[in-house]
């Protein structure tokens, strides 16, 4: 499979964890460690999708703060990319240890809008890179 499949085939597993957000909107039925895990799903395929579709080969790992320097090796301008490492933590700390009192709870529809923002912005950068 080449990077540019491999890419699509990212971003649609990212897109489908999006999606699941949008329907944990009830923090009494998903707990923030539920919907932060799909948030940060869906950042870590999309960032790997980028990185598929430049063809750079990236580590198994689920530490967003590793895959962002691959890109920024690439030229690409991290800016604010790097508050999207902070969601690291529920690919699997929270999953296992969550303790909802220790921290605000997130905002899921902010968090939603600036996940599906990013997997617009990759998608666009793929499609301008591959018409």
């Amino acid at each position: 499979m080449n990077g540019i499949d491999h890419a699509q085939d990212l971003l649609r597993l990212a897109r489908a964890d999006c999606k699941a957000m949008t329907g944990m909107g009830d923090a009494d039925i998903f707990t923030d460690a539920i919907f932060g895990f799909h948030a940060q799903q869906a950042v870590e395929k999309g960032l790997k999708a980028w990185l598929s579709a430049m063809e750079v080969l990236f580590p198994l790992t689920h530490d967003i703060s590793r895959l962002l320097p691959l890109l920024e090796k690439q030229g690409v301008d991290l800016g604010e990319l790097w508050e999207w490492a902070d969601l690291t933590p529920f690919a699997v700390e929270h999953r296992y240890a969550w303790t909802s009192d220790e921290e605000a709870p997130l905002d899921r529809a902010d968090l939603i809008d600036r996940v599906n923002g990013l997997l617009d912005h990759i998608a666009g950068w793929i499609q301008r890179i591959n018409p």
